[in-house]
């Protein structure tokens, strides 16, 4: 059933003021009575803060402005979109790269210029129809309830038509979120068993490959780059496995394949540099990292740190002088709106630098003023792996695994990280107590999560901060369980009044997730939400 269009409110984004008139009459054409206007991504954005929109008409390229794409995932990541709301993006290109940038976003659909009124009319219905099924299922998942947005699936699959496969693949993605692994498999293998579709077979390869069978996930991963060289999960898939199995030149290799064919895309040029760097492929690294900086200049997620990670690149490689440079731009792009550990860091950098370069006397200042160096995140996480190594060695099992657990439960995420703990404990013999150790402390973690989100979900604030606080004080390495302490006490604030104890309390948790992860998506939006009630004051 087609929507009503006099009650719904568009916003048209185009940078060409006849386009703008032409979809705008196409609207009005169509009922639509709410249309308001933006010609670039800045503007966009303010008229999303304003008003909640049923739909997004979004030109991809928009000059100097954000593009399309990052006005999307900006509004995304600071919840500006309703769960029923469409966004669709309009362009006029269809390179390949564009293409694949723009998917690795997810808009509800697309539509190429030139279009008439029915064409734009049929997404639209399309789309709206689609969000409007889903609408429950993402409200739950965006409030961080994912077992009820299960469940939610689960009341619309007992009635679904043609939504039904829709349903069902959004529903192995909650269940993979959650943990849920096992689960997941048997709903792809169910899909499967019917009818072969690409969502359920990579689906499967993902939830195998965290179950452990890194073999069999290899191939399905494999298989689909065969049948479909687009396919970019399965890349970025493959590339986790080689990691896994400790194959890191091989997982460089296929990123590198991935890039070649989607150079758009932020993500997957930042995790090529991380692995270049790391073989010490130092110009490959640098190239990556100078594609994430030029990718990110309008963007939302664009941080110090994309170049301080530039200039440590092109430092490795013998080009100080393109590492100061990078250092300089960077600093002066964000002066302010930097984490302290941020600014910390790309001091550190420029300090190293300036000493290489020979200028002794402004390195000394730079890293006075920068404070002492700290370990990097990587190598904290993994020196104790080395650590547990001689404890067995030694016969002392018990305090291996002490410090093993340990290690799981303030990275229970990383899937690459879980496989080298297990390595450890196989390599002493106890692969089986190390398999159990593993599954256990996950669980725990997961168990822990939902609880602190059932807790706020309920509107027991109180109890949710104290659930979460006691678990960031015990795992302080953890990133999941220091973003929710912190997006709590958000949440708190929002609701009662900044406090400047919880301010401080907040900024401490998203401080160690900084350490650990700056260009985390969700801790850019918790920041961000922290820095505007900071501004506001009390």
């Amino acid at each position: 059933m087609p929507d009503d269009y006099t009650k719904k409110r568009f916003l048209v984004v185009e940078d060409f003021d006849d386009m703008l008139r032409a979809i705008r009459q196409m609207l009005e054409a169509m009922g639509a009575k709410d249309i308001r206007l933006a010609a670039n991504g800045e503007d966009a954005i303010k008229e999303m803060m304003r008003f909640p929109m049923d739909a997004v008409l979004c030109d991809y390229n928009l000059g100097e402005s954000k593009d399309g794409q990052q006005i999307l995932e900006e509004a995304r990541a600071r919840r500006l979109l309703k769960p029923s709301s469409v966004f669709i993006m309009i362009t006029a290109e269809t390179s390949i790269d564009m293409v694949l940038g723009a998917v690795d976003h997810k808009p509800d659909d697309y539509i190429i210029k030139p279009f008439n009124r029915n064409a734009l009319k049929l997404r639209l219905d399309r789309a709206m129809a689609r969000k409007a099924e889903f609408a429950p299922i993402e409200e739950a998942a965006a409030s961080g309830d994912l077992r009820d947005a299960i469940a939610r699936c689960d009341e619309r699959l007992a009635t679904a038509g043609r939504h039904g496969l829709d349903i069902m693949e959004r529903k192995g993605e909650l269940l993979v979120e959650s943990g849920a692994h096992a689960e997941a498999l048997a709903l792809y293998e169910e899909v499967l068993a019917g009818r072969e579709l690409r969502w359920a077979r990579l689906g499967r390869g993902v939830c195998l490959f965290h179950m452990g069978d890194l073999e069999q996930a290899q191939d399905i991963f494999t298989g689909l780059m065969d049948a479909n060289r687009l396919a970019m999960e399965a890349y970025d898939w493959l590339a986790r496995v080689k990691q896994a199995r400790g194959d890191a030149r091989e997982a460089q290799q296929v990123l590198a394949q991935a890039t070649a064919l989607s150079p758009k895309s932020v993500h997957r040029q930042k995790e090529l540099g991380e692995l270049a760097y790391a073989n010490a492929d130092y110009e490959l690294a640098g190239k990556a990292f100078r594609s994430v900086v030029r990718l990110n200049r309008n963007s939302y997620f664009r941080s110090l740190a994309d170049h301080t990670r530039l200039a440590e690149a092109l430092h490795s490689g013998g080009d100080d002088s393109g590492a100061l440079s990078a250092l300089r731009e960077g600093q002066r792009i964000h002066r302010a709106g930097a984490s302290t550990e941020e600014v910390r860091r790309a001091a550190r950098m420029e300090g190293g630098v300036l000493q290489a370069m020979g200028r002794e006397d402004e390195a000394r200042a730079v890293l006075a003023a920068a404070g002492p160096a700290e370990e990097e995140p990587a190598d904290a996480r993994r020196r104790p792996l080395e650590e547990a190594r001689r404890l067995f060695d030694e016969g002392k099992a018990d305090a291996a695994a002490r410090l093993l657990e340990d290690v799981v439960r303030n990275n229970h995420e990383d899937e690459a990280l879980l496989s080298e703990v297990k390595t450890v404990f196989a390599e002493a013999g106890l692969g089986e107590r190390g398999d159990a150790m593993v599954d256990a402390a996950q669980d725990q973690l997961i168990r822990l999560n939902n609880e602190g989100v059932d807790l706020a979900r309920a509107g027991r604030l109180g109890e949710a901060i104290a659930l979460f606080r006691d678990a960031a004080e015990g795992m302080p390495a953890n990133r999941v369980v220091n973003l929710n302490a912190a997006q709590v006490l958000v949440i708190e604030m929002r609701d009662k009044g900044v406090d400047q104890g919880l301010l401080a309390e907040a900024e401490r948790y998203l401080e160690r997730v900084a350490r650990l992860d700056p260009d985390n998506a969700k801790y850019r939006s918790v920041r961000a939400r922290l820095n505007e009630l900071a501004a506001a004051g009390p």
